[in-house]
């Protein structure tokens, strides 16, 4: 069933008003977040950790197939309380979210370990052996020196203050940071230590 739902806080009757393709899917979607503790909505987080699941009732407000015309169109006439988003985005819960900063934070640390862990590298490595079997790299790795000319064809030389780094990268490994960093300060009117080559 495809349409407009509400999700109400029986205690004191603030709600939430929701769209989905499948209702009854995202009232389950909900729940399992709620449950375990990581729903991106932060009132009916909030809520659901002090009272439970049987503080909230979950109704069909409209069936409908213009899902983010019509629920703009409630989220305008009955202003919801538990809404982060007062505009039919689509589920965007981080733009207005009062904790916004620890969220991407946290986010950023989690990718940061991910990226680094080696269960993942070796996870892309046997992915690209079954993808490329035949492939000229396979089971091969590239020499230091190898690995230092690509680096320097590649990379972005950056000076920062009498240093001279032949990519981003390596700037970043240099100063324990990401070469995002890098790249934002380079870029920046602020940094004035920070050159591009």
């Amino acid at each position: 069933m495809m349409g407009i739902y509400k999700i109400t806080d029986i205690n004191t009757n603030n709600f939430y008003i929701g769209s989905s393709i499948d209702i009854y899917s995202r009232w389950k979607r909900h729940l399992s977040q709620l449950k375990n503790n990581n729903h991106s909505n932060y009132f009916l987080q909030k809520i659901f950790n002090s009272y439970g699941e049987k503080c909230f009732s979950f109704e069909i407000v409209e069936l409908c197939d213009n899902l983010k015309e019509r629920e703009q169109y409630y989220l305008d006439i009955l202003n919801p309380d538990l809404n982060i988003n007062k505009n039919s985005c689509g589920g965007d819960m981080i733009s207005n979210h009062p904790l916004k900063k620890k969220i991407k934070e946290k986010h950023l640390i989690n990718t940061r370990k991910a990226a680094s862990s080696k269960s993942l590298k070796q996870k892309r490595s046997v992915n690209a052996k079954a993808l490329y079997p035949n492939g000229p790299m396979c089971n091969k790795k590239h020499s230091e020196k190898t690995k230092n000319e690509m680096s320097k064809k590649r990379g972005t030389k950056i000076k920062i203050d009498d240093r001279v780094f032949n990519s981003l990268r390596k700037a970043a490994e240099f100063y324990k940071t990401n070469h995002h960093t890098i790249m934002y300060r380079a870029l920046s009117p602020d940094y004035k230590n920070y050159f591009l080559l």
